[in-house]
């Protein structure tokens, strides 16, 4: 009979034992994750804000080039979309994109101490909108432009 209990005990042990192994090894996405750059082969847009003579600035990155000013005019990029930058602050613009005539995005960006704080709105083409809030370090930063990498 001490046999007998000793195994039923043994066998429920093991059984909420196992059930509790395999309770805990269920995938779990909740938490905060990081991008680890050092183990990881994806990469940042480099891109630079430049200010020339003129007043008018340059931006390079993410495959192509373009000028624009902070006093409304619009310029057209080699894509063919325009941009019309408003400086709102000395540490603030809005930069608004067109497509067509149509405003395909308006973005604020923001200079805080090293880092540029974008919140763009995104507009499709059937008119939803969708925000994007993005949060660039500066790599190198001079007297007259920002260089960033997203």
């Amino acid at each position: 009979m001490k046999n007998m209990t000793r195994r039923i005990v043994c066998t429920l042990i093991l059984a909420f034992g196992l059930t509790s192994i395999v309770i805990a090894a269920e995938p779990n996405f909740a938490g905060t994750w990081k991008l680890n750059l050092s183990k990881s082969q994806l990469g940042g847009v480099v891109y630079t804000f430049d200010k020339k003579p003129s007043g008018v600035w340059h931006y390079s990155g993410g495959g192509f080039d373009t000028d624009f000013d902070l006093a409304g005019k619009e310029y057209t990029m080699p894509t063919g979309m325009s941009i019309v930058g408003r400086e709102l602050s000395p540490t603030s613009w809005e930069l608004t994109f067109r497509a067509n005539g149509k405003v395909a995005s308006k973005s604020k960006v923001t200079l805080n101490g090293n880092t540029l704080n974008w919140v763009s709105d995104v507009i499709s083409p059937d008119g939803n909108k969708i925000t994007w809030i993005i949060t660039d370090p500066a790599v190198t930063m001079t007297g007259t432009g920002v260089r960033q990498d997203r």
